[in-house]
């Protein structure tokens, strides 16, 4: 459902730029930028955009193939609400990316040891107390959208087993990126 929503709500907007810019084309106000050139430039980055969205949910799409709705919707709330684990390993690569690229680029490698070994750590254990936050709390915090939500507890706890394995091994994929 959100992403539908995103979707409409690009196309909508794409629609009243291109309202917009025939508006001002009437009124004989000179764009600074030439719309189609824009749109022609703009489109494959919206593509990319919704194949991204739709990627980042195919877990979802394809469970909803085989199961009920409302088991979808529990298993979507989970896995929404472990997704703040598996951000920590993805903010963090990009904050060392510049580094374990620059070991990389100097054949440095025990600099780029040293950088997977902090940045693994550093995501294991912030990724740790998310995760130790959400055992902790994990039922109220299903609550939230409401009883029926209490189901993915379980969900949860294995979700966070995998995003935990994950940022685990994290910094040793992203160096073995820059080998």
């Amino acid at each position: 459902a959100q992403t539908d929503h995103d979707v409409l709500v690009g196309v909508g907007f794409g629609i009243w730029v291109s309202r917009l810019g025939s508006i001002r084309e009437l009124a004989g106000i000179k764009p600074h930028y030439a719309m189609r050139q824009w749109l022609a430039m703009s489109t494959p980055i919206g593509v990319s955009v919704v194949l991204n969205q739709l990627m980042q949910r195919a877990d979802v799409l394809i469970l909803a193939m085989f199961v009920p709705a409302t088991q979808v919707g529990i298993y979507g709330m989970a896995a929404r609400i472990t997704m703040g684990v598996g951000q920590c390993k993805i903010a963090f690569n990009r904050y060392w990316a510049s580094d374990m690229a620059g070991c990389s680029a100097v054949r440095d490698q025990v600099g780029l040891q040293r950088v997977a070994r902090r940045t693994g750590r550093l995501t294991l254990v912030v990724s740790l107390s998310i995760a130790l936050v959400l055992v902790v709390a994990g039922r109220q915090v299903l609550l939230i959208p409401g009883e029926g939500f209490a189901d993915a507890y379980p969900l949860i706890l294995i979700l966070l087993i995998g995003h935990l394995r994950m940022a685990d091994f994290a910094a040793n994929i992203e160096c073995l990126r820059h080998q």
